[in-house]
This record gives structure tokens, C-alpha cells and sequence, in this order.
């Protein structure tokens, strides 16, 4: 149910990236709802991995599951982050397209002013080459780095909870025994 969740939610999210009016793409910060969106579906399965792993280590003979199963739900993690996103990178990438278009556009006319030896407004060609490396430099995703930093720190939610139990349960071996 939790994967069906994720599933609908993120599907959902990603078409109401097409209704966006414009995307501004100097500041993608309006679009960090999807990321968030994206990164609370990976908390959510990163919680299920750290309880369910919990009542699967404490059983012998279930590692190798445990194994299979964690990665298995590590790789759904990096989806359920991507998922919500996909809408909003379809149309950074078409604004980033017709910015480019637009650039390439006004670069070959002044490529053709200055073969033609007509006077022209000087930088003007430098400054649209600029402007095109500052265009084509933009994410294709609007995850910025604290994102795939906090994205990184729920993946060792799991691990540090596994560790916390494990730490707990010699404690208490040491005091009751």
C-alpha cells in the first residue's frame, strides 16, 4: 500500500508540473515542493526499511533477506525521490530548450553582422556566448545540494537504527546478566 502510495502521489505531483504558467530558470526555488515531496517518499520507505529491519535482525537466518530486501528498497528510495520530479525536469529541460533556441537564434545574427562588417554594439556577441554557457548551466533537476545531503542522511537512518538496537541490547545483557 505504502509503494501504491508513492506511486499515485508521485504521479499526481508530476502532472501538476505541466499546469505550472512559467519556470523561471535563474531561480528554481518555486519547485522545491516536488523535491520535498520526493525526499518525504524516501524518509517514508527509509522508516519502513529501519522498523522492518528491525524485526528481521533480531531473527536468525534472515539476513540474506534482509540484505536483498534493503537494497531492493534503497533503489525504490532513489525512484520515490525521482518520481515526483520527472513533470518539473520535463519542463526545465523544454524552458532550457527554447531559452537556447532563442540564444542560438541571436548568436547567428551576430555572427552575421560581424562577417558582414556592419557597425555593431560591441560585446554583444561575447555577452549572448555568456549568456548561453549561464543558460546550459542550469539543472535539469531542481535538487540542490542540501537535498541530496538530507536525501544521503535518510539512507543511514536504517543503519543507525540497527546500530542504536545493537548497542541497546548489550546494554541491557550487561546489566541484567
Amino acid at each position: 500500500m505504502l509503494a501504491y502510495a508513492i506511486v499515485a502521489v508521485s504521479r499526481r505531483m508530476s502532472r501538476l508540473a505541466i499546469e505550472l504558467k512559467s519556470i523561471d530558470l535563474f531561480d528554481l526555488k518555486p519547485l522545491l515542493p516536488f523535491t520535498q515531496q520526493g525526499l518525504g517518499h524516501a524518509l517514508f520507505l527509509m522508516g519502513y526499511v529501519a522498523i522492518g529491519g528491525l524485526m528481521i535482525l533480531t531473527e536468525t537466518g534472515f539476513g540474506l533477506m534482509a540484505l536483498v530486501v534493503g537494497t531492493v528498497i534503497l533503489a525504490v528510495a532513489g525512484m520515490a525521490l525521482v518520481l515526483p520530479l520527472r513533470g518539473v525536469h520535463r519542463r526545465i529541460v523544454q524552458a532550457k530548450e527554447a531559452e537556447l533556441a532563442w540564444v542560438d537564434d541571436k548568436l547567428r545574427e551576430q555572427r552575421a553582422v560581424l562577417k558582414s562588417g556592419a557597425e555593431r554594439t560591441s560585446g554583444d556577441l561575447s555577452d549572448l556566448a555568456a549568456y548561453r554557457d549561464l543558460v546550459l548551466s542550469v539543472r535539469d533537476w531542481p535538487i540542490n545540494t542540501s537535498s541530496y545531503v538530507r536525501f544521503a542522511l535518510y539512507l543511514l537512518i536504517p543503519v543507525i537504527s540497527w546500530a542504536a538496537a545493537a548497542l541497546v541490547e548489550r546494554f541491557v545483557d550487561a546489566l541484567v546478566f
